[in-house]
C-alpha cells in the first residue's frame, strides 16, 4: 500500500563502550562508512539499503507502510547487538520516529592450523594438527581468549565480545 508521505528509518552504529576504552588516543577514529544497513520485508527480502556515514549515522527512506526488519551488515566476523530490529512504519513514522541503533560488540575468530609441508598432519587431505593451543593476545600480551584445535586443525568459532 502506497502512502502520500515518505517516512524513514534511521539511527546510529557505534562501538561498545569497552571497545572505545580499549583504543589508544593515537588510534584513528572508527570509520563506519563500509557498514550497510538494510530495510527488509518480514520474509527477509531486501527493499532498500544504505551505507553509513563515517560517524555511523544512517537513514533509509521508506515509501510503504507496514512491518519490516532493519538489519546491519558489517565486515565479516564483526558482532552486533542487535543484528536486526523489527520495525513498523505507519502514520507516526518508523517505530514512532525512534532511532534504531546498533552496537559493534566484538569479533569472531575462526580458521585452521595447518602443518608443515610433508609433516605428519599433511598426510590427511586438508588436514592440520589437533590439540594445538591458540591464544588471542592483547597489545600488552595478556591472554584475551584461548582455544584448542579440533580434528584436522580446525579452530572452534570463538566470539570475542567487549560490551
Amino acid at each position: 500500500m502506497r502512502t502520500d508521505s515518505i517516512h524513514g528509518c534511521g539511527g546510529f552504529v557505534e562501538a561498545s563502550l569497552s571497545l572505545v576504552k580499549s583504543r589508544k588516543a593515537a588510534d584513528t577514529k572508527f570509520d563506519y562508512s563500509h557498514i550497510t544497513v538494510e530495510l527488509r520485508t518480514v520474509d527477509g527480502l531486501v527493499k532498500d539499503r544504505t551505507q553509513c556515514a563515517p560517524n555511523g549515522y544512517y537513514f533509509i527512506p521508506v515509501y510503504d507502510k507496514g512491518s519490516f526488519m532493519i538489519a546491519i551488515n558489517g565486515s565479516e566476523g564483526w558482532s552486533w547487538d542487535p543484528e536486526k530490529v523489527p520495525v513498523v512504519v505507519d502514520d507516526t513514522g518508523c517505530n514512532q520516529n525512534e532511532d534504531i541503533n546498533f552496537r559493534f560488540t566484538g569479533f569472531t575468530i575462526s580458521g585452521r592450523v595447518v602443518g608443515a609441508v610433508g609433516g605428519e598432519s599433511c598426510s590427511v587431505k586438508n588436514g592440520g594438527p589437533s590439540s594445538v593451543n591458540v591464544e588471542l593476545l592483547s597489545p600488552s600480551n595478556d591472554v584475551v581468549s584461548s582455544v584448542v584445535t579440533s580434528s584436522f586443525g580446525r579452530l572452534p568459532i570463538q566470539k570475542y565480545y567487549s560490551r
